[in-house]
């Protein structure tokens, strides 16, 4: 399992018998949307990206990996 999403933190919050409290963890303070997004890497990428938006009238950043073009 791998995350979609670090935080950083001072101090690891702990249970009385000393392991990790994950219901006192923070939740991330972003979307799914965001942690997906990975920016085009080169220009023709970019170019691609663009089109997709225009055509499908979305904005850069919600096209995404997970993005399905076709239904």
């Amino acid at each position: 399992m791998v995350p979609n999403v670090y935080i950083q933190l001072e101090k690891m919050p702990l249970t009385t018998s000393r392991k990790i409290d994950r219901k006192a963890l923070p939740k991330p303070e972003i979307s799914l949307e965001q942690a997906l997004y990975a920016a085009p890497q080169t220009t023709e990428q970019a170019k691609l990206c663009e089109l997709y938006a225009k055509a499908l009238k979305l904005e850069k950043i919600k096209i995404n990996r997970l993005t399905k073009f076709i239904n």
